[in-house]
């Protein structure tokens, strides 16, 4: 019966409480977007097709000569564009699983098209690391103060809405949605500080921090935003404690979503190792 207890508090005051580490996090990442809008934030001129930035030995891609640096024209029939480049190559690589496709692909980005011949594993990858082809670098910029929040404030609008449109793709089970583990995020930092570039090392602070708010943010038991639930089920029958029947259904999904989690969970640190080492990925597989 302590007052000073949380739990004993008044339920609003409980579920600031709750979302106080996914504000944090929200905080963090605005902070984050007007440093970058100080330095201006990166504004690329793409053109078509997309980058091969790395290449694994094990995989289809090496065996039919794909290079660092090779641009990738066109994946079978279709061709890809500068602003749906990445996600394009993806998709359409992804989609084959062990099928054979032909790949128009520049060398080094120089010279006429030629065609090579890859077959994606039964995952969907042919073991490359692709980016934009980025043909030059600008810079947004703004001028005072107004101008500087308005130019972080889109940035954060921006990033906030591709990181809860990645969640809501993993939910509605697209094939090719995925979520990058701990050493995916772990390699993706160390490439983007060592470039250099302090605004893109703030927006990839923030892109982070607003990647923890929304994965806190689930009804996943142990995370702040089943708290939330929970709380706003007592809020709604006005009690201190829970029906009994209305218990029991939380008990039981509480138990289904604590079984996909981990389910969840593994599949990310399993697809993190083929992505991060390859070659790992293809022991376990083997």
């Amino acid at each position: 019966d302590d007052p000073d207890l949380l739990e004993n508090r008044p339920i609003p005051q409980q579920v600031l409480v709750a979302l106080g580490g996914i504000l944090a996090n929200l905080m963090i990442g605005y902070i984050a977007c007007v440093g970058a809008a100080l330095g201006g934030i990166p504004d690329p001129i793409l053109s078509d097709g997309i980058v091969i930035q790395g290449v694994d030995p094990t995989g289809s891609a090496s065996k039919a000569g794909l290079e660092k640096d090779d641009v990738v024209l066109r994946v079978g029939d279709v061709p890809i564009q500068a602003q749906s480049g990445v996600k394009a190559f993806v998709n359409e690589i992804g989609n084959n699983p062990e099928k054979t496709i032909k790949l128009s692909i520049r060398k080094h980005g120089e010279g006429e098209p030629v065609t090579k011949t890859v077959t994606p594993n039964r995952d969907g990858r042919i073991m490359v690391q692709v980016k934009p082809n980025v043909a030059e670098m600008n810079r947004k910029t703004a001028n005072g103060v107004k101008g500087t929040i308005q130019l972080a404030s889109t940035e954060y609008n921006r990033l906030l809405y591709d990181i809860v449109d990645g969640y809501s793709s993993v939910v509605r089970g697209s094939s090719k949605a995925e979520l990058a583990g701990p050493l995916s995020m772990a390699q993706m930092g160390s490439n983007t500080v060592s470039t250099g570039d302090l605004a893109e090392t703030f927006l990839f602070f923030a892109a982070l921090n607003l990647n923890l708010a929304a994965a806190n943010a689930l009804p996943i038991p142990g995370l702040d935003g089943a708290r939330v639930v929970s709380l706003l089920v007592l809020a709604l029958y006005g009690k201190r404690e829970i029906p009994e029947k209305a218990q029991q259904t939380i008990e039981i999904v509480t138990e289904v979503s604590g079984l996909l989690l981990v389910i969840l969970v593994a599949n990310v640190l399993f697809a993190d190792i083929g992505r991060v080492v390859p070659s790992l990925s293809t022991l376990f597989k083997n």
